[in-house]
């Protein structure tokens, strides 16, 4: 189902937001993971993941730029 969902995606340069939700320990990250991998030759330039830590209350938004920042290097 994700692959026939990102067959009907718009155009690559226009934005799509993609939203996975659902109680703790369902699968979403397992899932979130394994879309990445697999669309992983859609978006060239790489990708980035963002643990926000859902279960153990929401991470701070400057804490979560900083991670990004530093990912970028």
């Amino acid at each position: 189902r994700l692959r026939k969902a990102a067959e009907r995606t718009p155009d690559s340069r226009d934005a799509s937001v993609w939203v996975v939700s659902g109680p703790p320990g369902c699968g979403k990250t397992t899932l979130a993971l394994k879309a990445a991998a697999d669309l992983a030759e859609e978006f060239p330039d790489g990708c980035f993941v963002l643990d926000l830590h859902g279960v153990d209350g929401p991470v701070d938004t400057g804490e979560a730029l900083l991670k990004l920042l530093k990912a970028l290097g």
